[in-house]
């Protein structure tokens, strides 16, 4: 298999699914408030910051024409994003890639061994945050 096609295939399925549990977070926010607005302010607010709250309840969740960047296309640019400064920085590190040995894990996270150029790199991906209202996320390790 190309390797450009499986390290494509890997990455597009872990981002594909990060990008869908961020919108579903942000929604599940976003119903909390117009539910609830008191508890919202009082408690949710506090806990996911003044900025992260305001970018929530101001913007629309999907596209529309007129309104700005929706929830669903800042998403999107900020999963473009991820995945490119996670390339680079495997390329970084091993150069040209010669051989990669990547594969979903159960939870659909990158795994596995890049080798380049210049040496080699072990990904490892675990999820962190997701206690109480903090939205839990990837952090894409390349060691």
């Amino acid at each position: 298999m190309d390797i450009e096609m499986k390290e494509s295939s890997v990455l597009d399925r872990f981002f594909s699914d990060w990008e869908s549990e961020t919108v579903q977070w942000y929604w599940w926010i976003k119903t909390i408030y117009h539910k609830n607005y008191k508890g919202f302010k009082e408690e949710i607010r506090p806990q996911i910051g003044k900025t992260v709250a305001n970018l929530i309840v101001s913007r629309n969740l999907l596209p529309r024409a007129g309104c700005g960047k929706s929830i669903q296309e800042m998403v999107e640019e900020d999963m473009e994003n991820r995945k490119a400064k996670l390339v680079a920085k495997i390329k970084d590190k091993v150069g040209e890639i010669i051989q990669l040995d990547l594969y979903c894990g159960e939870d659909g996270t990158p795994n596995g061994t890049v080798t380049g150029t210049e040496g080699a790199v072990r990904i490892t991906t675990i999820v962190a945050g997701g206690y109480n209202i903090q939205c839990a996320h990837y952090r894409v390790l390349v060691k």
